[in-house]
């Protein structure tokens, strides 16, 4: 299973970052290859709030912008959402 950071999906959703290629090239070869993508809620969470941010973008996404982006991933039969427990804390060492 691999789940993407933040960074990751800005790079991928956010057409003028220096990484979208490679990030967008990154995601669609993982979803093609059928590798499973978990998505944690926290990084769903933050992917929204960056990507619709004013202070961080000249022309941010809108929240239905960002969360059909999320959808991308959801979406494919490979996608999963994913919300951590405090029980998970113990295997991210």
């Amino acid at each position: 299973m691999i789940i993407p950071d933040v960074n990751i999906l800005v790079y991928t959703f956010h057409s003028a970052a220096p990484q979208h290629k490679p990030a967008q090239q990154w995601l669609s070869g993982a979803l093609n290859r059928h590798e499973t993508i978990g998505l944690l809620d926290v990084v769903a969470t933050g992917l929204v709030r960056v990507m619709t941010n004013h202070k961080l973008f000249h022309k941010p996404l809108t929240a239905q912008q960002a969360l059909t982006a999320l959808n991308t991933i959801l979406a494919a039969p490979n996608g999963h959402s994913f919300e951590l427990q405090p029980r998970d804390l113990d295997n991210l060492h």
